[in-house]
């Protein structure tokens, strides 16, 4: 009984040594001598894409919701004319809390699908 609580005992501690090798790979990457864990990086770098509300935002400022818009007409524009890709996804939530801050209306077509725009 005794050996075997032993050989449990040093399988524990082989399986802790190698945990802690894993950890200390990934929070402190090769050739960086300081651990990063609890540091993130500060401001949005350059070439990142604007979260949904953020675009959703910019367009009402730009009026793009003059006219009545279905979610395909606001994925294509920001593809194609802003060079940033969505989804629908990404876009549903955003577009709900706007409806409910009265930011922007929404009626269904014939189509059954919403346009929304703004008055």
């Amino acid at each position: 009984m005794k050996e075997a609580i032993q050989e449990m005992k040093k399988l524990l501690e082989a399986h802790e040594r190698r945990i802690s090798k894993l950890e200390a790979m990934i929070i402190r990457p090769l050739g960086k001598g300081k651990k990063s864990e609890g540091k993130r990086k500060k401001g949005p770098s350059a070439s990142a894409r604007p979260g949904p509300g953020a675009m959703i935002d910019k367009l009402i400022a730009k009026g793009f919701f003059k006219k009545h818009r279905v979610m395909v007409d606001i994925i294509k524009h920001c593809k194609n004319n802003l060079a940033y890709k969505y989804k629908a996804t990404d876009f549903s939530p955003t577009l709900g809390r706007c409806i409910r801050n009265e930011k922007l209306k929404r009626e269904k077509n014939k189509d059954g699908h919403f346009e929304y725009f703004q008055q």
